[in-house]
């Protein structure tokens, strides 16, 4: 629980690839923490290895149909057959991610590259 309190706070509570954010009145934000690496495999809770995604981004992260280039911008997988509404997910590919306002606390440019290379279907 504190991964996702960092993450959600260096994010502003805002998905990094559309840049969603709905907070209930309550003060609970719909937006997911995600391990760029799985923690599953990894177990690393730090910052850098975290983005914030809405539930949406965040299963195609987490399924290989989009990643984040060695720039910060998304990549969306080719092998994304279908797609209604049209573009409403290939509109993101090679835009920029919304980053923390600290440089500190980017994804780790590392991590990115390990989930490009095992994890994306290009």
């Amino acid at each position: 629980s504190s991964f996702r309190r960092v993450i959600l706070t260096n994010y502003d509570e805002t998905c990094a690839v559309c840049g969603m954010k709905i907070v209930s009145s309550s003060g609970v934000s719909i937006i997911d923490a995600a391990h760029i690496l799985p923690f599953s495999k990894f177990k690393i809770d730090d910052p850098r290895n975290g983005l914030a995604l809405c539930k949406s981004h965040h299963w195609l992260f987490d399924h290989g149909l989009m990643s984040v280039d060695s720039h910060n911008r998304t990549v969306v997988s080719r092998s994304l057959d279908i797609e209604m509404p049209k573009d409403v997910i290939s509109q993101y590919h090679k835009e920029a991610l919304i980053l923390p306002e600290k440089a500190s606390m980017f994804p780790s440019l590392t991590a990115l590259e390990w989930h490009r290379e095992n994890i994306f279907y290009k």
